[in-house]
């Protein structure tokens, strides 16, 4: 389960452009949340 990078909807202008780059790609979320949201979702 894959979830966005946190704090890249606004403020873009004054983050360096690696710091954008890297905000494109998509991190697996925590086992404790995976579980959480499987239990939301009735899985």
């Amino acid at each position: 389960m894959l979830r966005r990078m946190t704090g890249q909807d606004h403020l873009r202008a004054k983050k360096s452009s690696k710091r954008r780059r890297a905000g494109r790609k998509w991190v697996p979320v925590s086992k404790s949340e995976a579980k959480k949201i499987k239990a939301l979702l009735g899985y």
